[in-house]
């Protein structure tokens, strides 16, 4: 794959002094982040799909990383298994000590009811996608999302086999009684409200969650919080706080980083849209590229952007996570992230202008 630093042509569409644009090629994307990009939170959209039953998870830690999360995001496209497990932190690399690694795992923790498990963990600069397990301590429990109702088709459960009944009469079949499970994460103190999920249960009871949402760190290095509970179906008062578990681990961002900034455009968008694009800075990682666009305007709080290839089709599932809404900057301008697959020209790519109604315009060439 050839990288952008490597596309020495188009250093000329850069209009920024000597020494950032310096900067912007090399990939020192940390200061280059700070510099153009808000920090901002967003919303996002969940990305990862349901896909076959690991149900030896519950009791092989080292081969649910190796054939759990990394199986599914290199089916999905994102990247191939070798780049993926490059990526992933290692129980080594977590703070947690040796009930962590003894098992193999990043970190877990117990509780009354159930023992919690982070199995594995990618980080990719702007995106983080999670494996974790939640183990029941009475057999006799099945452990199911909060979003699932027991008269929902059992089929939802995720098991194969499970299509002939609902999930209170599967789990009857097995001799399980149901139970809620549920789990957030926070950095620094705050929640992290972008966290998607998609789950998946085993028949031995337990419960698989894969979750992804944008990093809300710079560091090479930080800690996240996972906060965990369980509790019986019908239950009506949630869980209070102070009951809830909460353990910590660090994830590892070992993703390189080049970039390159434009900024000339098509004056049409400007006349049309009434919005002004200062910036488009394209940073590509080992998973794709991050396409933060930076603008102002009238029009502008309500504009949204997105990529799509030569042809101007949008890419299927496979890209990293973009954000589904706008970040204010301090200086008044506004800027969104949009994520693309790798592509073999990259300075072919084009995006699409997303205006106040959600009609969808262009797509126009930021390499004019």
């Amino acid at each position: 794959m050839v990288k952008f630093n490597e596309y020495s042509r188009l250093s000329k569409q850069i209009k920024a002094p000597e020494y950032l644009k310096d900067q912007l090629i090399s990939g020192t994307a940390g200061s280059v982040r700070k510099s153009y990009i808000s920090a901002g939170r967003f919303k996002a959209k969940v990305i990862l799909v349901a896909v076959l039953l690991l149900a030896f998870l519950a009791t092989a830690c080292t081969l649910a990383v190796s054939s759990g999360l990394i199986e599914r995001l290199a089916r999905r496209g994102l990247a191939d298994a070798d780049t993926l497990r490059s990526l992933s932190t290692k129980a080594s690399e977590s703070t947690e000590t040796d009930p962590s690694r003894d098992a193999g795992c990043l970190a877990m923790a117990r509780d009354e009811w159930a023992e919690y498990r982070i199995l594995e963990a990618i980080c990719d600069y702007n995106s983080i996608y999670l494996h974790f397990q939640i183990i029941p301590l009475d057999k006799s429990t099945m452990l199911i999302a909060q979003t699932l109702n027991p008269g929902s088709p059992a089929s939802e459960l995720g098991i194969s086999g499970a299509n002939e009944s609902t999930v209170e009469e599967y789990a009857g079949s097995l001799g399980k009684r149901l139970r809620y499970a549920a789990l957030s994460l926070s950095y620094d103190g705050n929640a992290i409200s972008n966290l998607g999920q998609s789950f998946e249960a085993a028949p031995d009871g337990s419960l698989h969650i894969y979750g992804s949402c944008q990093n809300p760190s710079n560091e090479a290095a930080f800690p996240l919080t996972c906060t965990v509970f369980t509790y019986p179906i019908g239950q009506q008062t949630i869980v209070p706080v102070e009951e809830r578990t909460e353990f910590e681990f660090t994830l590892q961002n070992k993703s390189c980083v080049s970039s390159l900034m434009f900024t000339r455009f098509d004056p049409e968008i400007q006349e049309k849209f009434g919005i002004s694009i200062e910036s488009l800075v394209i940073e590509e990682t080992e998973l794709g590229y991050y396409c933060t666009f930076t603008y102002r305007g009238e029009r502008a709080e309500r504009t949204l952007f997105s990529m799509v290839d030569e042809n101007g089709e949008y890419f299927p599932i496979g890209s990293p996570r973009g954000s589904s809404s706008n970040t204010l900057n301090s200086d008044g301008s506004y800027s969104v992230t949009c994520g693309a697959p790798k592509v073999d020209e990259p300075e072919k790519l084009m995006f699409m202008l997303v205006d106040e109604n959600f009609d969808k315009h262009g797509p126009y060439s930021f390499n004019p």
